[in-house]
């Protein structure tokens, strides 16, 4: 064939394909949500699904370095079909308008509980998120830009989790990262290590979701406070002090309040659980310190709380 023709051949093909990328943009979460909004003028440049299950490990924390290697701090095994999404936004775009676009949909009008949410540095590595956790090139960027959240439906649905990431690269460009988890079944309690207790003096409590007032939501925490009780039954020995923390820094005496409250909300479903199971009651006090003792700690509601070792 004449190299000429051969290299306008090409051309016309590579067009064609990038018509067909662009054409279909957000079908795949429209398919999911036939009401979710595109963002004006974001590109599919990515899209893969796999309709058998496997396994996909959800980041619940930021990256650190364990025996050698970096690896999210806690993480959720998930057993299912899973569907990935790259999307591109153009600069005219702030990181924050394009980030929340697509949190907003989800949290606010499909009601998922964030199971845990980072930003900038906090999440660590972007090099790390984009090549090793998504396999994505193109998410390496700006890494004080990369926005990360780790979503789980308020119900049953065909998308059970959802991991949600945002990176703006160095030419402004924006890109939006979507992992569909449709989770058949999963490893049972979050993956919360108590027994790091021991060795660190406390534990951070991940899986446990609240209201903006400091309320514990019974149903979306179950797992983490099933995994809680068991460790709590295994170890009748030791005693802790439940810590409630909150990002809220406008009024801080509302909330030292309301970080106690969520505090206290944990010690009753226990010492509730114990007494109907006719177990011994764990050994436990509770605090709150609203922003007073800050960590790399996010949650949608701005609460969390800390399980810490006082005995020896």
């Amino acid at each position: 064939m004449n190299k000429t023709l051969l290299i306008k051949v090409r051309r016309v093909l590579f067009l064609g394909v990038a018509f067909f990328i662009c054409g279909t943009s957000s079908a795949q979460v429209e398919t999911h949500f036939p009401d979710f909004k595109a963002f004006t003028g974001e590109i599919l440049l990515n899209e893969k699904s796999g309709l058998e299950p496997s396994v996909y490990r959800l980041p619940l924390g930021t990256l650190k370095r364990k025996e050698g290697r970096l690896q999210p701090e806690f993480e959720k095994k998930l057993i299912g079909s899973v569907s990935h999404l790259t999307y591109e936004i153009g600069r005219d775009a702030t990181p924050s308008e394009v980030f929340q676009h697509y949190l907003d949909f989800f949290t606010k009008q499909k009601k998922y509980q964030t199971l845990y949410r980072c930003k900038s540095r906090a999440c660590g590595s972007n090099n790390h998120w984009a090549n090793v956790i998504f396999s994505q090139r193109v998410l390496n960027g700006i890494v004080d830009t990369q926005r990360y959240v780790a979503l789980r439906a308020p119900s049953s649905s065909t998308v059970d989790y959802i991991a949600l990431y945002f990176v703006q690269r160095g030419n402004k460009k924006n890109y939006i990262h979507l992992d569909f988890i449709d989770a058949g079944s999963d490893s049972g309690p979050e993956s919360v290590p108590f027994a790091q207790v021991l060795t660190k003096g406390f534990v951070v409590l991940s899986g446990l979701s609240f209201s903006p007032e400091g309320e514990m939501n019974l149903g979306s925490s179950k797992k983490t406070l099933d995994g809680l009780m068991q460790w709590l039954s295994e170890n009748p020995q030791l005693r802790f002090v439940v810590v409630g923390h909150s990002a809220q820094r406008e009024d801080i005496d509302v909330a030292i309040s309301q970080s106690k409250h969520a505090a206290n909300n944990l010690l009753e479903y226990v010492q509730g659980r114990a007494k109907k199971g006719n177990m011994a009651s764990a050994d436990l006090s509770f605090y709150g310190v609203g922003p007073l003792a800050p960590r790399e700690v996010s949650a949608s509601s701005g609460f969390w709380l800390e399980l810490v070792r006082v005995s020896p």
